[in-house]
């Protein structure tokens, strides 16, 4: 479907889980409008954290590898642990 002209996304403390971090990551490979996007300090049950885990993060690393529009990415207080930020770091290397 055609993208509408959303250029800012704040998804903060909501209940994401692994599978809506790859819905969101399947998104951004065809996003061309977004810029920033917060998806930090979501509560999950009783930890108050996103709980993207790793396949989450894997599939936010693929899209910003192909998403050229976005430049802000908060993903503070996920549950993506140090392989999930190094993806998600060297996705973002020029």
């Amino acid at each position: 479907g055609k993208n509408c002209n959303i250029v800012a996304l704040d998804l903060r403390y909501n209940n994401i889980d692994p599978q809506g971090g790859i819905a969101i990551g399947d998104a951004l490979q065809h996003n061309t409008t977004l810029t920033s996007l917060d998806l930090g300090e979501s509560v999950i049950s009783s930890n108050n954290i996103n709980n993207i885990r790793g396949t989450g993060a894997i599939a936010l690393a693929d899209a910003l590898k192909q998403n050229s529009t976005l430049t802000t990415l908060n993903v503070s207080k996920n549950d993506i642990g140090r392989g999930g930020t190094e993806l998600i770091a060297d996705a973002l290397k020029v």
